[in-house]
């Protein structure tokens, strides 16, 4: 008598996943694999057995071979790779007689950074930094530029600079008490520098007039002497000021620019007077709920947002389409744009915390679409290695992670901003900046500025306090 096997009846519950170094003994980890733990409900009467089947992000499952099979609710997979993403299902069955596939479930891998400060391990090691001790603030060199922003300016931490320092940024544009839009392109002026040294960064920072909290802070050395505020960030009729510094090949850094007050316009469409046009409003977050966008559907436009991660994110407060040709286009850009791109705002509960979101499609992803995000630090970037496309390729996982990947806003602030969408394009694009490479259809540009850095210690390696993705179960 054949069992009646249902994958109803088996669903994945969560995944649990821990990135390991090869060597632990090792300061600097030089390379990781991956441990990913899967349970599911065990399917009643007790079938034959379960095959568990992996697949990359971008690739497709193999069912003839499954990466493992036993009678257990449970499995361990230790052959995966560290730094690639993947996607999971588990069929039950008995005899001859295979069941349909469960829910899937994801991994999504991490940069190891034990100390959590932004630098990644292998960086901290490389300069003589401690990996597993939060200097982001230090400044090994005494140089007057942070351990961090050393890093994010593609400096030297362990080198002081030498010569005279640049000019003082002019901060012209928008200048105080402007009346501008809400992501205004900021203007910090010609750079002069006595010896001559070339321009290499510039950091700028945004803060709230009100209640003078910090909103952006990053170092770009794209951009050097204009930046357009990312989309989202500031609020209509709001107060806001900004500043600016610049970084030359010296290795110095300039005085601060003055500060510049400016004043946002006023939202349009906003009955309730909080800044934000009543249809891009989102709300709190609640398990599983579906936020839906109102907007014209087009090819593999996004057309809702559910939050996987209600533990940490307490709202959605801003979320819209966007045309990605209004963003800024030059040597990073995709041979062909999505149609339209998502662009949302998350409130977290607490700084530096991650969140998953879930990003449903029109219609499925064609074979080659990928996962790109766009900032002003860094251009557009292939966004696979936090990102996994559903089986089904009606919907796309995204992780993000407060001042880390994923967030255009460069600082650990419980505000996470994230412009993306999916390119539908096969072919390859163009050179780009330096350390990019082609592939997928879409151009990876230079993105160590703003990969994620996992929050974890060498103690939290040792003790396997994994880290737990809910998994939605619906089937």
């Amino acid at each position: 008598m054949i069992m009646n096997v249902k994958p109803s009846l088996f669903k994945i519950a969560c995944i649990s996943s821990i990135v390991v170094p090869l060597c632990v003994l090792l300061t600097t980890v030089a390379a990781v694999a991956a441990i990913v733990s899967l349970r599911w409900d065990p399917n009643i009467p007790n079938p034959d057995g379960y095959r568990v089947f992996a697949r990359t992000s971008d690739g497709a499952y193999n069912f003839s071979q499954p990466d493992w099979e036993g009678t257990s609710a449970f499995c361990t997979l230790d052959h995966l790779e560290g730094q690639t993403g993947y996607s999971f299902v588990v069929r039950a069955y008995d005899g001859s007689i295979e069941s349909a596939d469960s829910n899937e479930a994801h991994y999504i891998p991490e940069v190891t950074d034990n100390d959590g400060d932004g630098m990644p391990d292998d960086w901290e090691g490389r300069f003589g930094l401690n990996p597993q001790v939060n200097d982001a603030d230090g400044d090994l060199d005494h140089d007057g530029i942070s351990n961090r922003d050393e890093f994010r300016a593609d400096l030297e931490p362990n080198v002081p600079g030498v010569g005279a320092a640049p000019e003082t940024p002019a901060a012209l544009f928008p200048e105080s008490d402007a009346v501008t839009e809400r992501n205004p392109l900021l203007d910090a002026g010609d750079f002069s520098d006595a010896d001559g040294d070339a321009h290499v960064a510039t950091q700028w920072q945004v803060y709230d007039s009100g209640s003078g909290d910090c909103l952006l802070d990053v170092v770009t050395n794209r951009w050097l002497n204009l930046l357009r505020v990312p989309l989202l960030l500031l609020n209509g009729d709001g107060a806001y000021h900004w500043r600016a510094r610049f970084l030359d090949s010296g290795g110095m850094v300039s005085a601060w620019s003055a500060m510049a007050y400016f004043t946002t316009e006023t939202a349009a469409d906003d009955l309730d007077g909080n800044g934000i046009e009543d249809d891009q409003q989102g709300g709190a977050v609640q398990a599983q709920a579906t936020r839906s966008l109102l907007s014209p559907i087009v090819n593999c436009e996004p057309t809702d947002l559910v939050v996987s991660s209600e533990d940490t994110v307490e709202k959605i407060e801003q979320m819209t389409l966007i045309d990605p040709a209004e963003l800024e286009i030059d040597e990073t850009t995709p041979d062909r744009l999505p149609s339209a791109m998502l662009a949302y705002k998350l409130l977290l509960y607490q700084p530096g915390q991650r969140a998953l979101v879930t990003v449903h499609l029109s219609d499925p992803a064609p074979p080659g679409a990928t996962w790109i995000k766009y900032d002003a630090v860094n251009g557009w970037q292939d966004y696979s290695h936090h990102a996994a496309i559903s089986a089904d390729r009606r919907s796309v996982i995204v992780e993000v992670k407060d001042g880390g990947y994923g967030d255009a806003d460069g600082i650990a602030n419980g505000i996470i901003l994230d412009p993306a969408g999916l390119s539908l394009a096969a072919e390859s694009t163009s050179a780009g900046t330096s350390g990019g490479g082609g592939g997928g259809g879409c151009f990876i540009a230079t993105i160590h500025n703003a990969i994620g850095m996992h929050a974890g210690s060498w103690q939290w390696i040792k003790d396997l306090m994994y880290r737990l993705v809910t998994v939605p179960t619906h089937l």
